[in-house]
């Protein structure tokens, strides 16, 4: 599947509407990745003719952090798995003298703002290439 997401993002044939359908799907599926390193509790549930599953429940609060510019196509991945994700966004900017990083401007969700409210979030800084997406999506798959 990764493979074929690949291929046709790379295609110069590939039509602007293909290119961003292949790369939320892209997007979507390196966050479901991630989403398996977080801490989960077992939980059964009721289904609706009155089985009881088993399951998995997030026990952790997530948030994300965009990258301003290559982050942006990481956001709708994150939203589709998580919702009503907190999501903040920070400008990073090369010095033009040093070629140093320089921190422009901050938007941060709020429950990583304070020191004491930030111990037990989970952040998902979101920035984007294809080329880094798939080395990501690699190094999660070494992971487990």
């Amino acid at each position: 599947m990764i493979q074929g997401i690949y291929t046709i993002l790379r295609d110069r044939t590939t039509t602007r509407g293909d290119f961003i359908f292949q790369a939320d799907r892209l997007a979507t599926v390196v966050i479901e990745k991630a989403m398996e390193q977080l801490p989960f509790d077992p939980v059964q549930v009721e289904t609706p003719v009155g089985a009881i599953a088993d399951g998995k429940m997030l026990n952790t609060l997530v948030c994300g952090v965009s990258i301003t510019r290559s982050g942006g196509p990481l956001e709708n991945g994150l939203r589709r798995v998580l919702r009503d994700v907190a999501l903040g966004s920070l400008l990073i900017q090369s010095d033009p003298e040093s070629g140093e990083p320089l921190l422009l401007n901050s938007t941060l969700p709020l429950c990583i703002r304070e020191r004491e409210t930030s111990q037990e979030v989970f952040v998902f800084v979101l920035d984007s290439q294809v080329r880094s997406l798939e080395m990501g999506y690699k190094s999660l798959l070494n992971l487990g």
